[in-house]
C-alpha cells in the first residue's frame, strides 16, 4: 500500500439508487449501513431508496469493517438479506469485499472501489434528474440489440425482462460471444461478460445481468400462482386436493 499523499482509500460507489454516482468514502474501524442508524457512526441510505420499490432496507443494514488494507462487510441479520455479487450473505458470516465487488441492500447497489486519496475525497455533483440520461447509465442504447430466435432490446432493463421470459435464449447470446461483440460495437466494454472457469454459463449470465445499468433490480423473483395444490395427508393415506 502507497504512503503518504498518494495513499489509497475504501470508497462505496451508487450505481443502482436515486443518484447514481455519489460516493461514499469509508474511514477506518466499523462503520454500519442502514436507513436509521440512530446516531451510529455509518451510512444512512434513506434518501437513496426508491419509494416505490417493494425491497427496502432495515435501519441498519450491515456493518462494514475497513483496515488500510482490507474492507468486509457483514449482514445485521436484516430482513431482506445483504447480497455480495448476487450472493446473499449468511447470518454471521464476514465477507471480505474486493475492488469491483456489488453490495446489495434493499433496492440500492453500491460498487466497491480503491481509490487514491484526492480522487476518493472528490463528491461527485449529482446530475439534476430533469437532464436525459448519460451515455453510460440507465435508459436507451445507442443501437438496440436483436437476440437470435426472437426478442429485442432497446433498454438495459429490456434485457432483464427477456432474461426473465427467455433465459436459454439471452445465455446462449453470451456463450456464443455475440453479446460481447455487441457490447465492444456500442462502445461498452465495461460491460463485457466476465469469463470465469468456476462458474456455470447461468450463473455467468446471472452476474452479468446484475452489472447492467438498468433502472430496477435484477434480482431473481418468484411469483407463483397454482391451480391445483396436492396435499399428503398425515395419517390414513390419500391425498386432499
Amino acid at each position: 500500500m502507497a504512503t503518504g499523499p498518494g495513499r489509497e482509500h475504501w470508497v462505496l460507489e451508487i450505481v443502482r439508487g436515486r443518484e447514481n454516482g455519489r460516493r461514499y468514502l469509508v474511514g477506518p474501524g466499523e462503520s454500519q449501513i442502514g436507513t436509521a442508524l440512530a446516531g451510529a457512526r455509518g451510512f444512512d441510505l434513506a434518501d437513496q431508496e426508491d419509494p416505490s420499490s417493494p425491497r427496502r432496507m432495515a435501519g441498519k443494514q450491515a456493518c462494514l469493517t475497513a483496515t488500510a488494507d482490507a474492507l468486509s462487510i457483514r449482514d445485521l441479520e436484516s430482513p431482506g438479506g445483504t447480497f455480495v455479487n448476487r450472493q446473499r450473505l449468511l447470518s454471521g458470516q464476514v465477507r471480505v469485499l474486493q475492488p469491483g465487488d456489488l453490495v446489495q441492500l434493499g433496492g440500492v447497489q453500491l460498487q466497491v472501489k480503491r481509490e487514491a486519496e484526492a480522487e476518493a475525497r472528490a463528491e461527485p455533483k449529482p446530475e439534476p434528474r430533469s437532464q436525459p440520461t448519460a451515455p453510460g447509465g440507465p435508459g436507451p442504447m445507442s443501437i438496440s440489440y436483436t437476440i437470435a430466435g426472437g426478442g429485442t432490446c432497446r433498454t438495459w432493463d429490456d434485457f432483464l425482462t427477456l432474461a426473465a421470459q427467455r433465459w436459454n435464449l439471452v445465455r446462449d447470446e453470451l456463450t456464443s460471444g455475440r453479446l460481447a461483440e455487441y457490447l465492444k460495437r456500442i462502445q461498452r466494454t465495461d460491460l463485457l461478460p466476465r469469463p470465469d472457469a468456476g462458474m456455470t454459463a447461468d450463473e455467468q449470465l446471472d452476474a452479468w445481468l446484475a452489472r447492467l445499468p438498468a433502472t430496477r433490480s435484477s434480482a431473481p423473483e418468484l411469483d407463483v400462482h397454482p391451480q391445483t395444490l396436492i396435499v399428503r395427508a398425515a395419517a390414513g393415506g390419500g391425498l386432499r386436493r
